[in-house]
């Protein structure tokens, strides 16, 4: 009895309470213009579409077969978003009415190879059937990827619960991952990781999420054909996106209490595609009760959603920082540091997504000394030490193109030591040099004997070597002219202290005559 109940929770969801009127109550009209899936897409799709016809394996207590009700795919969040306000789509997020586990048979159905856990997590394991039959009526069962195989699944989310229960699978075609999630309702989150517990009424699915505009969902009916069928579970989704409003689903007080991180996503979206410099009024009003946002988040998360927002071309980062300094939130973020006459990252910047760049543009009225302590690999929060989340190569980076703007020809060899461990590319450094001519930027533009040391530097190759000193007679000591003395102790030559001094002066000099 207890095998019979447990098998048929794995093959169906139970059905929710009002479940079967989701679809009319979240009814939008149907758009022009459909989504047409990418072609790397659409064997997923191919496979939700022919889940009906899968035949899991007899019920050995009625002797039937038990046949898995066939799984509907949608396009839901961004993409949806993106696709009606005719931007690119690059990410295609994808949920389910199917469990993971039935996620998992149907893409095993449409020949998909197992390739394991990717979840980083260890937990339960997926309740797999044994065999079962595809639409065909081949028998098959799951099978590993091997190497070469251009379609395979994974699992690639779990939740932070005790048991780690699987909530997304990943398909990959010919190398691009496409996540599949399972409808999730009433979620507990923590760390912005949620708890998952599955429903299969997106109306629930929807409630969980942070913003209207973001709850929209495509049905995807065809795979290699137009989708129509768009679906608004909150209401007012579809709404606010034609007339630029950002608004949380629900309270806002209760969604960022969630994830305060959401609080960082809603002013990204509103410099996206909101109107003016001001917030959805019920947001404005949650977030002063969310000034300890760094205790209470991840600071490497922190440190991801704002770069996100300060770089993305479609952003003005002079409003993104505007509303920032409104809330104050960012020297929550920022503390003790002064972006007072700061006017944004120059746009032709933005698009470039240089962390490093924009983060010492940003910083760029404070000392070495206060940015390092800030980006250092730990930071005082509340009453604890906590990582910055900055990473050591960024840190390094960072600190660099700040100290670039005392570059001097004499130290040459100094800042080519100092470089290393930086990550930065030659371009990166010229990109530096342009974003002080930049359009709007006058009053930091800094000199052109500046920009010309620099350039140089930026394609600067070491080219003094010891051995070349040493053939040269260069290495004689001077004070006594190889004669020996108490300061090369005897050997005629320059003391092995003294070498890297030798050194840096003659790169000095061929690196002046470079400069002509």
């Amino acid at each position: 009895m207890n095998r019979k109940r447990s098998f048929k929770q794995y093959v169906m969801l139970k059905e929710e309470k009002g479940s079967k009127d989701w679809k009319q109550e979240s009814a939008a009209p149907p758009l022009d213009k459909g989504f047409i899936p990418p072609q790397k897409l659409r064997p997923v799709i191919r496979a939700f579409l022919n889940s009906g016809s899968i035949v899991l394996q007899k019920d050995t207590s009625t002797g039937k077969d038990v046949a898995m009700p066939k799984k509907t795919l949608y396009l839901v969040g961004g993409p949806v978003r993106d696709f009606i306000k005719g931007k690119t789509v690059h990410d295609y997020d994808l949920a389910t009415n199917a469990t993971p586990a039935q996620t998992a048979t149907i893409l095993s159905a449409a020949g998909f190879k197992k390739t394991g856990d990717k979840s980083g997590k260890d937990g339960e394991e997926l309740n797999l059937p044994a065999q079962f039959y595809d639409e065909d009526g081949q028998k098959r069962k799951i099978e590993d990827a091997e190497k070469g195989d251009t379609k395979r699944w994974f699992i690639k989310g779990r939740d932070n619960s005790e048991i780690r229960k699987v909530f997304v699978i990943s398909a990959v075609v010919e190398g691009e991952e496409f996540e599949i999630a399972t409808f999730r309702k009433d979620a507990k989150v923590v760390d912005g990781q949620a708890e998952v517990d599955f429903t299969d009424n997106p109306k629930e699915d929807a409630e969980r999420r942070d913003l209207t505009i973001n709850s929209l969902y495509i049905e995807l009916t065809k795979a290699d054909g137009e989708n129509k069928k768009l679906y608004d579970p909150t209401g007012s989704g579809l709404h606010d996106l034609k007339h630029s409003v950002v608004k949380t689903v629900g309270k806002a007080q209760e969604r960022f209490d969630e994830d305060p991180l959401r609080i960082m996503r809603a002013i990204r979206f509103h410099c996206r595609f909101g109107q003016g410099d001001k917030l959805d009024p019920e947001i404005a009003k949650a977030i002063p009760n969310f000034m300890n946002l760094p205790e209470r988040v991840a600071l490497e998360r922190i440190r991801d959603e704002f770069l996100k927002g300060l770089l993305h071309p479609d952003i003005d980062s002079k409003k993104y920082l505007s509303i920032y300094n409104k809330t104050k939130l960012l020297q929550v973020i920022f503390p003790g540091v002064n972006f007072a006459q700061n006017k944004g990252v120059p746009a032709e910047f933005s698009d470039k997504k240089d962390k490093p760049l924009a983060l010492a543009w940003l910083l760029r009225y404070n000392s070495v000394e206060t940015v390092g302590k800030l980006l250092s690999p730990m930071r005082q929060v509340g009453a604890e030490q906590k990582a910055t989340g900055w990473q050591v190569e960024e840190r390094r980076a960072v600190l660099f193109l700040l100290k670039l703007k005392n570059f001097q020809p004499d130290q040459v060899s100094q800042f080519t030591r100092g470089k290393m461990g930086t990550g930065l590319s030659p371009q990166q450094i010229r990109d530096w040099v342009e974003m002080f001519n930049a359009p709007g930027t006058k009053k930091n533009t800094r000199g052109g004997w500046w920009k010309k040391r620099v350039n140089a530097f930026a394609d600067h190759q070491p080219s003094v070597k010891w051995d070349d000193v040493v053939a040269s007679g260069g290495d004689t000591c001077k004070n006594c002219r190889g004669m020996g003395c108490e300061v090369c102790q005897g050997s005629g030559k320059v003391p092995p202290q003294e070498r890297g001094k030798i050194i840096s002066s003659l790169e000095a000099e061929a690196f002046k005559k470079k400069l002509g």
